[in-house]
């Protein structure tokens, strides 16, 4: 008694392998979809996180200083600030914001070191702007800056202004908006567009 022996013929692989290899495919091509926008959320998340902690710095600092000294030349900063504000038709319209912190001098007690933050054209790409931190070592000295944002985060634009409701009587209110985006390729740039309003909270 002959048996038929019993197996897959050559066309049947094919087929087998070709559904396998195209199911594959679209299972390897969802997966790489699904870690290219948790990467893009884990960024923008980080990014986000890194500019709400530069604004509540320069909040929690504001809310304690005096003297808010705002203008628009970012590299021109007063180290004895007086009392002025920048706002154009009701709209913030500075570039650096300088004030008296509540930080004495470590030298002398009696006297509190001057702060600034600034937005200045970043040299390397004019499009985009640097945010900076001045911070005086001792009274009388200039400020030496520092940058507040990573190079992965770009910022484009901002607005930044005080508003006093009178000279003389200063109650000041300081405006601050940070816009721009992150991510270097077009399809993972994700923009953001933050802002904080910070009112003095010790009064001369």
């Amino acid at each position: 008694m002959n048996k038929r022996s019993q197996g897959f013929t050559i066309i049947e692989i094919t087929v087998a392998l070709a559904i396998f290899a195209t199911v594959t495919l679209i299972a390897v091509g969802a997966l790489v979809r699904i870690i290219a926008a948790n990467q893009k959320s884990q960024t923008l998340q980080l990014a986000v996180n890194n500019i709400q902690f530069v604004l509540e710095a320069m909040s929690r600092e504001l809310r304690v200083g005096s003297n808010f000294h705002c203008h628009d030349d970012p590299m021109s900063v007063d180290f004895n600030p007086a009392p002025s504000q920048c706002i154009i038709a009701g709209a913030p319209s500075g570039a650096v914001i300088g004030f008296t912190s509540s930080e004495p001098d470590p030298a002398l007690p009696t006297c509190r070191l001057v702060f600034a933050y600034r937005f200045r054209p970043n040299p390397a790409n004019t499009a985009q702007f640097l945010v900076e931190k001045g911070k005086q070592a001792h009274c009388g000295e200039n400020l030496s800056f520092v940058s507040l944002i990573p190079p992965d985060v770009s910022i484009t634009g901002y607005r930044l202004g005080v508003a006093y409701d009178s000279v003389n009587q200063p109650y000041p209110l300081a405006f601050i908006r940070i816009i721009g985006s992150v991510g270097d390729r077009e399809v993972e740039k994700t923009e953001f567009d933050v802002q904080a309003s910070v009112s003095q909270r010790i009064l001369e």
